[in-house]
């Protein structure tokens, strides 16, 4: 059997077993719900075949499972039987899940020659968007758009490819790209939630509501289980919260995306809380409460607080909470750091620390010294970045009001 989506041979010794990993893969692009299920009946169909081993590989070190170690051996052992191919992917996707900081210039030239590999592709861009720092808008545009043109109508790359287009600053074009993948694959969560980061980038809030509200009628059971699902209703209580919908934004949030009943991972949690509690604090005031599971986040990343993504969304928590006491500890510790990265945090947590104050002055004086390379070096993508933005714009408001 060959790979549908590379037309390249499998060294699966069944059909089914192959037909089970390309729709493991379909699954893992798409953020879907039954990548266990159906790397697990592909093992099933042949034991001995690398590829759905070191898929699961993949899946069981994301998700800690103990015996990862073993699906990597037995993926190692199966090379023998294995294509040319097939060897050079795994090799290249192990490398880099052993240390993507170490290996990141190999993968990126792995993925200049082996450009129809849309795993590595996609494992490579998403560590970039958090740790590629000042450049890495374009770099993530110019990896996708360097893919080879089999992959040019896949409907799981035109989702990455809309996506970092709108992300490097082009938001119409990289609309129109996402919505060619959201043709041919409706149901994703991985489209889904590119078209929505999109949309927002193009500040339309009433048409993200409607087509997450639609989605989400049609498709809510089915992607009951995908790891997004929580973030596609956070999408839509961020919707709600633009369109001046307060009460159907803390519903869809608390119920559905808030820490305590999240799907997402841990630093997907950790954003989408402060996201959604500093934009609610800027709408509502004071009154925004933070819940004992949103203030545990902080605790869980103090060790973190180096890296600016981390201390921009620990510190919107506490500015929402009020607890000045742990803002200057933050900013004591990274006093102590003293980190390249650690300048941006600490700017960070000193402009929130001083609207927490009411140094409105001195809070816009930091956030403006911070250009536009230290503000896309901070990781994420625009929705979460833009924290920064909203904040300076609303210190900037009130700096008028006390004149």
């Amino acid at each position: 059997m060959r790979d549908p989506r590379t037309g390249k041979r499998f060294s699966a010794r069944s059909t089914l077993a192959g037909e089970a990993y390309a729709l493991a893969v379909d699954r893992i692009l798409g953020s879907e719900s039954g990548v266990l299920e159906a790397l697990e009946e592909s093992i099933a169909q042949d034991p001995r075949f690398c590829m759905a081993l070191a898929a699961r590989y993949m899946l069981a070190k994301e998700q800690d499972e103990q015996d990862a170690a073993d699906f990597r051996l037995r993926a190692l052992a199966a090379l023998e039987d294995s294509e040319e191919w097939e060897r050079a992917h795994i090799g290249a996707l192990f490398l880099f899940l052993d240390d993507p900081s170490k290996n990141l210039v190999s993968t990126e030239h792995y993925v200049s020659i082996f450009g129809y590999d849309l795993v590595v592709i996609s494992q490579l861009c998403d560590y970039l968007i958090f740790h590629g720092g000042a450049s890495k808008l374009e770099r993530v545009q110019r990896i996708l758009e360097a893919a080879d043109s089999r992959l040019k109508t896949d409907w799981a790359y035109l989702a990455r490819l809309g996506f970092a287009v709108s992300e490097a600053g082009d938001s119409a074009r990289g609309l129109a790209i996402v919505e060619r993948a959201l043709e041919q694959r409706t149901s994703s969560l991985y489209v889904m939630h590119s078209y929505a980061h999109v949309l927002y980038q193009e500040h339309l809030p009433e048409r993200s509501s409607e087509l997450l509200l639609q989605w989400l009628e049609r498709y809510r059971v089915r992607a009951q289980d995908g790891a997004l699902l929580s973030h596609i209703y956070w999408h839509l209580a961020l919707s709600q919260l633009e369109l001046g919908d307060s009460r159907a934004a803390w519903r869809y949030y608390r119920e559905y995306a808030a820490p305590e009943v999240s799907s997402c991972d841990r630093v997907l949690k950790l954003a989408d809380a402060g996201g959604f509690l500093l934009r609610a604090f800027l709408s509502e005031g004071p009154s925004v409460e933070v819940s004992k599971a949103e203030r545990a986040l902080c605790d869980q990343y103090e060790s973190l607080i180096a890296h600016p993504f981390i201390a921009l969304h620990v510190s919107v928590i506490l500015l929402v909470a009020g607890d000045r006491v742990a803002l200057v500890a933050l900013r004591s510790k990274l006093e102590q750091l003293g980190t390249a990265s650690g300048r941006v945090s600490k700017a960070i947590v000193d402009a929130l620390l001083a609207f927490l104050e009411g140094d409105y002055q001195r809070c816009c004086s930091l956030t403006k010294a911070l250009s536009s390379s230290d503000r896309i070096s901070i990781g994420g993508n625009y929705i979460e970045r833009v924290l920064l933005d909203l904040l300076e714009e609303r210190a900037e408001l009130l700096i008028g009001y006390s004149v």
